[in-house]
């Protein structure tokens, strides 16, 4: 009975050794794809041969004497996941003064310099490149989630410059030289945030290098230099069509 007994906890420890190995096996097996394929299964290509329309609103950031509010639109097209083309336009109608510009402004202030100084403001800004996309993935806060991405851009682009008196209520004597399209290479980091699978936040940072002058104190000075024009974009990006590839 004693020998029975010991001969089936053998048996029974042999079983519950081998059983998980033999599963282990034969998932093993059924799964051997794993070093010939994608780790992560039934991935959601968000950008993967869509196209992006994107109402936005740009805000130039480092202006000395103007701040600029530009609205406009982009259209890109994704080749895939990573990788697409792209183009934005914003026309900027809206200006603000800085406070250098209000100091200039104010009553009592020189009137040599109040008829001398002139300075540029955006009209009109565009750019066409490359858009890759090195980063994706999802992101939870307080039990909502969403997807996401980080993009970068670079490309070529175009600023147009209009001349204007500092006081615009003087009779100044406008820089010539301050007007007219400036060309620039232009780059770009950004990231967008998906509200479902055809709808997202686009927040951008634009860097467009260029050379112009930011002011002119006479007909013909030529202030120009080379420097960084930032702009920031907000949008919202429209994915078509609205149904998106997955991945096997």
């Amino acid at each position: 009975m004693k020998r029975k007994l010991t001969y089936l906890l053998i048996v029974g420890f042999v079983v519950a050794f081998l059983a998980p190995q033999l599963a282990l096996a034969e998932d093993t097996e059924g799964q051997s794809s794993l070093e010939e394929g994608a780790p992560v299964r039934r991935l959601l290509l968000l950008r993967s041969g869509r196209f992006e329309i994107q109402p936005l609103a740009s805000f130039s950031i480092n202006d000395p004497f103007v701040r600029n509010i530009g609205f406009g639109a982009a259209l890109s097209y994704h080749f895939n996941n990573s990788l697409g083309l792209g183009a934005d336009f914003a026309y900027a109608p809206a200006h603000m003064d800085t406070d250098e510009t209000k100091t200039v402004q104010q009553a009592g202030y020189s009137p040599r310099v109040k008829t001398a100084l002139s300075v540029s403001q955006l009209s009109v800004a565009g750019d066409l490149g490359i858009i890759y996309v090195p980063v994706f993935g999802k992101f939870s806060v307080f039990g909502w989630s969403a997807n996401y991405d980080l993009h970068v851009f670079g490309g070529a682009g175009v600023l147009l410059m209009d001349e204007r008196c500092a006081d615009e209520t003087a009779a100044c004597t406008v820089n010539s030289n301050l007007d007219g399209a400036k060309f620039a290479g232009a780059l770009g980091i950004g990231t967008r945030i998906y509200f479902n699978n055809y709808l997202a936040l686009n927040l951008e940072l634009r860097d467009f290098l260029t050379s112009f002058a930011e002011y002119g104190r006479s007909a013909n000075e030529d202030n120009a230099e080379f420097q960084n024009y930032f702009m920031a974009n907000v949008g919202l990006s429209i994915f078509l069509p609205f149904d998106v590839y997955i991945s096997r």
